[in-house]
């Protein structure tokens, strides 16, 4: 978009709006413009971004055009993905993805002197099958997608264990890769520890090929992560170190600042 629109009109007037309804109207109006006909040849134009062959590389030994890909907190019912496709991003991040949808209603806060963003809970999402649904109709983008699948909240390793596996078996056809999830559960280290190798094992059998990426929670205890991830990472394809930090006092997620 360009910057004389946005900083002169859409920005003042999205800033007025609570945080929930600003982030809402912009996806569903930039979605909306790449269902029709030439919409995204339009935002292709805003957006200025062709991307050069020397951005070229691979993440995970999976190819893709550009090394910054989309977060899944910006837009994670995936109402624009086909338009932000066309923003210069190598690929698009899904999760977290849990076996039933996670609901909130509460307000997203926008600190706007400190550019971050407040979420009221880090594990909202539509629930494996309609992401599943929505990825089987087309996304009308070619990028890849990593998917982060995540445990239900308050799940033990073995609860999680049964879930992911349900996971890894409706989103293979979809997956170019795989976050693990689940650190941020709290289990003792022991635990976690056998949880993250049996997940690895069901991965490498529902999803033969694709990459296993052990994911971190920002705020995980060093001394605990340096007794996992020696292990833990031993069959694992990467680490990613998640976006966002757990407030202390009320749970929120934040991101940035």
């Amino acid at each position: 978009m360009p910057d004389w629109s946005y900083h002169a009109i859409f920005r003042p007037l999205l800033f007025r709006l609570p945080g929930r309804i600003a982030r809402n109207w912009t996806l569903h109006a930039i979605g909306g413009l790449s269902r029709i006909p030439g919409g995204t040849f339009v935002i292709k134009t805003m957006g200025h971004m062709e991307l050069s062959p020397v951005l070229e590389d691979q993440l995970a030994g999976v190819p893709i055009a550009c090394p910054i890909g989309l977060s899944s907190s910006l837009d994670p019912h995936g109402t624009a993905h086909k338009a932000l496709a066309q923003f210069g991003i190598g690929f698009i991040e899904l999760g977290p993805v849990t076996v039933r949808a996670v609901h909130s209603d509460a307000p997203i806060t926008r600190i706007a002197e400190e550019e971050a963003i407040v979420y009221p809970d880090g594990y909202v999402n539509d629930g494996a099958d309609a992401i599943v649904a929505r990825l089987r109709k087309g996304t009308g983008h070619r990028l890849p997608h990593f998917v982060r699948l995540t445990p239900m909240p308050g799940s033990s390793p073995r609860e999680a264990l049964l879930q992911q596996q349900e996971l890894l078996e409706k989103l293979a056809p979809y997956a170019a890769g795989f976050y693990i999830d689940g650190l941020a559960e709290g289990w003792p280290s022991e635990e976690a520890l056998a949880y993250l190798g049996e997940v690895r094992q069901l991965g490498q059998a529902a999803a033969p090929g694709k990459p296993l990426l052990l994911y971190v929670p920002q705020q995980y205890p060093i001394g605990m992560l340096r007794e996992l991830v020696d292990t833990a990472a031993e069959g694992c394809s990467g680490v990613v170190v998640g976006e966002a930090q757990r407030e202390a006092s009320t749970g929120r997620m934040r991101v940035g600042g």
